[in-house]
């Protein structure tokens, strides 16, 4: 009797183990990385290059370091040859298809993925439109899902204006970098600042912050000391921690409370 009754308990030890404590474990990592996910996907963007998908005639461009604007006709006109050459070399059916599984967006995306030494191509199109990433390492699902959800958003206000296209970029100026921002946030790529109405010193005495984020404010009170005007991945990068997941869930913490703040105060693209 009492060997069936310990046996019940390490039995139940067991189950409790295995049904409880390391889904819930899964279910904690899992939702660091969605939440990390955002300023990872961000941040590996280079270059970012609308276009139309029949003429190939870039509409848009935002680059963070490669690319200069005088490459954009250069760089469509290539990527328009390789969209055309696959085509006819591999077929639809040899393209990557992302279908896109929302309330709001159904259908497929067509995707294609050019691996160099140093940066990636991600080309996607959508009825009209094209859009590449130049990346620094592969996409994300989410990456890929955003884009798709991205290219369908665009499409719907900017059909009619690229089918009657006058060559007025101005258009395309003002509809283009909301959805970027809608879609991702890509306002993390510009400078940001310390919230001067909030004693950032003061905090970290008062408040029960862990230590992971103590010590990333630590390093961004030390940055902003030097220069008022700073980058994320500048402070992100400074901080050496053995997980870096808990680096950026930390910083998603401070800009949350608004501690720390783009340039310009709150950023906010009207859409």
């Amino acid at each position: 009797m009492i060997v069936l009754l310990v046996a019940s308990a390490l039995f139940g030890t067991l189950s409790l183990r295995t049904y409880v404590i390391i889904p819930a474990k899964k279910r904690k990592e899992s939702k660091l990385l969605e939440k990390t996910q955002k300023y990872k996907d961000v941040m590996n963007i280079d270059t970012i290059l609308i276009s139309s998908q029949q003429s190939g005639i870039p509409i848009f461009s935002k680059s963070y370091s490669i690319l200069q604007k005088y490459q954009n006709e250069l760089l469509t006109g290539f990527i328009q040859a390789i969209t055309l050459i696959s085509n006819e070399i591999i077929g639809r059916e040899r393209i990557e298809k992302v279908m896109i599984k929302s309330d709001k967006i159904k259908g497929y995306e067509k995707i294609i993925e050019l691996d160099f030494k140093h940066f990636n191509f991600f080309i996607s199109d959508y009825k009209d439109i094209r859009v590449i990433f130049i990346i620094k390492d592969k996409a994300s699902e989410r990456f890929k899902t955003k884009t798709a959800e991205f290219l369908s958003d665009l499409q719907l206000r900017v059909a009619k204006k690229i089918t009657k296209w006058d060559g007025d970029l101005g258009i395309f100026q003002k509809v283009i970098p909301p959805l970027l921002e809608k879609h991702f946030y890509i306002h993390y790529r510009e400078k940001f600042k310390l919230n001067p109405v909030i004693d950032s010193n003061q905090l970290v005495k008062e408040q029960g912050l862990n230590k992971i984020t103590e010590r990333l404010l630590n390093v961004i009170i030390s940055i902003a000391s030097q220069n008022e005007e700073f980058y994320l991945d500048e402070a992100v990068n400074t901080l050496h921690a053995r997980n870096k997941d808990k680096v950026i869930e930390a910083l998603e913490l401070l800009l949350e409370t608004e501690i720390v703040i783009p340039i310009n105060g709150t950023f906010s693209f009207g859409i």
